[in-house]
């Protein structure tokens, strides 16, 4: 697997053939302004068993946590940040990647104290956890 190094953040070129698959893998600075970077942690040949959503840590935090997750194959993912009333306040990745285990960085600088609730969707599985921040 190559590794880039791109303003601080690592970024793993997936074994796509296709281009534009490739491209939208890549993590940007979403339109809330927060950001999220994501970064394949295994190789590609420890692929995992099955669909995970792991804790985040450091939880609670002030101001960023890291939330890892493990795909078992090539997966339409999205991870949403929800506030205790149920309205998505971020979202912090979104797009085809390929089966492996993942890393996601979130700085939740300007958002208030209180639980959030976080959800993994690829595929048929659906999972969501919560995290707390701290100010």
């Amino acid at each position: 697997m190559e590794v880039f190094n791109f303003q601080d953040t690592q970024i793993c070129e997936p074994p796509y053939e296709d281009v534009q698959d490739w491209l939208a893998s890549i993590p940007t600075l979403n339109t809330t302004g927060m950001v999220c970077s994501t970064v394949a942690t295994e190789d590609v040949g420890d692929v995992p068993a099955t669909f995970e959503l792991h804790a985040a840590y450091p939880n609670p935090f002030n101001p960023s946590t890291t939330i890892t997750y493990s795909i078992p194959q090539r997966s339409d993912v999205r991870l949403s940040v929800f506030d205790a009333l149920g309205r998505q306040v971020r979202q912090l990745t979104s797009g085809v990647q390929p089966a492996g285990r993942y890393s996601l960085t979130v700085d939740a600088t300007d958002l208030p104290s209180g639980v959030y609730f976080y959800t993994l969707e690829a595929e048929r599985f659906v999972e969501t956890r919560t995290f707390q921040i701290l100010k």
